[in-house]
């Protein structure tokens, strides 16, 4: 499970999952795995609309390798 922030200044609707996340919110995200490879989530990802501030540990390891 990930965990994203919301750093927009309005609800965001997130793909896949269906659910709103409000500003300055957390939202857990148990099917990251999937949802980071959709182009909405890396154009918010890149544009610093979210942040991930908790990655499965799985792939924290595997980023430090």
């Amino acid at each position: 499970m990930a965990k994203i922030k919301s750093n927009h200044n309005a609800p965001l609707h997130v793909p896949v999952l269906g659910v709103m996340i409000n500003p300055g919110a957390e939202l857990n995200v148990d099917r990251w795995d999937v949802l980071k490879h959709n182009d909405t989530i890396k154009a918010w990802l890149a544009s610093k609309t979210i942040e991930v501030v908790e990655e499965p540990k799985a792939e924290s390891k595997a980023k430090k390798a």
